[in-house]
């Protein structure tokens, strides 16, 4: 079932379809947005059951993660890298003064 959507908000500019959609074996109503990719010519199809947001922020919403993940990959990885790196000498067997020799320029280096 088609729902109204308003072409007046920059946010549902990108919105091709707002549906209301019913399931036999689900209960409750559930909402079907299509909108089309701003950067290709792909479609977003988005199914939740959230009912009074417009569907431009829903279509936003469901987009944004991709993008953080983007945009934030290559920090997590170097971190994951040093955890890696410190669990394995935490598990070698030094001394503590040679420990902290060899961890002391880093902590100097990333404050």
């Amino acid at each position: 079932m088609p729902r109204p959507i308003d072409r007046s908000k920059p946010a549902n500019a990108l919105v091709i379809a707002d549906e209301t959609v019913y399931f036999n074996n689900t209960p409750g109503v559930w909402r079907r947005i299509t909108a089309s990719c701003p950067y290709s010519d792909g479609l977003y199809v988005t199914l939740t059951n959230e009912m009074t947001l417009p569907p431009g922020v829903l279509n936003q919403v469901r987009r944004q993660p991709l993008k953080l993940y983007q945009d934030h990959y290559r920090p997590t990885e170097v971190s994951l890298q040093f955890i890696r790196w410190l669990r394995s000498m935490l598990l070698r067997a030094t001394c503590y003064r040679e420990a902290m020799a060899l961890l002391r320029p880093l902590m100097e280096k990333h404050p």
